[in-house]
């Protein structure tokens, strides 16, 4: 009985040993889930593409501080600065090279501009559709020096709001005499050493949007970028190449002389 009842005894006791033993398993399993789940999570919060294609929409306002009262005269304006602005800019990167294609009115005549920019060199290609020709230039990177530097005045302000489903906050960043109204996300990083990509060094993360104010009396108008198309993937190495067609000048001067 004794035997029996020992047996018994250690039957019951191996059994609140077992339930104990399976207890603190499913413990240690719930816990390395949660962990694992977080690092999921922050690891998404942190995603960083180092390849694939941005599309800024490009959009201008005149605030109500310019001195334009009037509302005809501002609606003249407006048409004025958005027939000179190119309404979107797409930038194509691998984290090494960048390549961004807009519509602007440089050197008199609109159309359509292609800069190419790799981070291992001091100059970056200049390409535009011109008439009769279409040419490219090579324009060497100004580099201010570390005595024009000064640290930008960054304020992180309580404002959250969503762009292209990416949770943004708003970050006020003052240098010189521009101030940026910028919403990050932090949920991605973009990695572009060219800086075609908008980015700050003060923020962690990737600028979703951008309006630039300038507090100057030599500007009415505010320009506003704003992230409408993200895709990572990868890109072929030619599509940083030279486009077809254009011929290399020296100087824009040089592209005038030829009829």
């Amino acid at each position: 009985m004794i035997i029996c009842g020992n047996k018994k005894m250690l039957s019951v006791f191996g059994l609140i040993r077992i339930n104990k033993m399976s207890f603190l398993l499913i413990v240690i399993a719930v816990f390395l889930l949660s962990v694992g789940f977080y690092h999921d999570q922050n690891s998404k919060s942190m995603n960083q593409i180092n390849s694939g294609i941005i599309t800024y929409t490009i959009s201008v306002n005149i605030p109500d501080s310019s001195q334009y009262h009037n509302s005809k005269e501002k609606e003249l304006y407006m048409k004025n600065i958005e027939s000179n602005i190119s309404p979107l800019r797409t930038i194509f990167f691998n984290g090494k090279k960048s390549k961004t294609e807009e519509i602007n009115t440089d050197y008199g005549y609109k159309s359509l501009v292609t800069t190419i920019k790799d981070c291992s060199k001091n100059e970056y290609q200049y390409c535009k559709v011109f008439p009769n020709r279409n040419f490219c230039l090579k324009i060497k990177e100004e580099m201010s020096s570390s005595s024009e530097y000064f640290p930008p005045r960054v304020i992180f302000l309580n404002e959250y709001k969503k762009i292209m489903g990416y949770k943004c906050q708003k970050v006020l960043i003052e240098e010189a005499s521009v101030l940026y109204h910028i919403w990050f996300t932090e949920e991605i990083t973009v990695n572009d050493p060219t800086y075609a990509v908008l980015q700050h060094e003060s923020i962690k993360g990737f600028v979703m949007e951008q309006e630039t104010v300038f507090n100057t009396k030599k500007h009415y108008y505010n320009v506003k970028y704003t992230v409408s198309y993200l895709k990572s993937c990868e890109l072929k190495q030619d599509i940083f190449n030279t486009p077809e067609g254009y011929e290399f000048y020296s100087s824009f001067e040089e592209v005038l002389k030829e009829k």
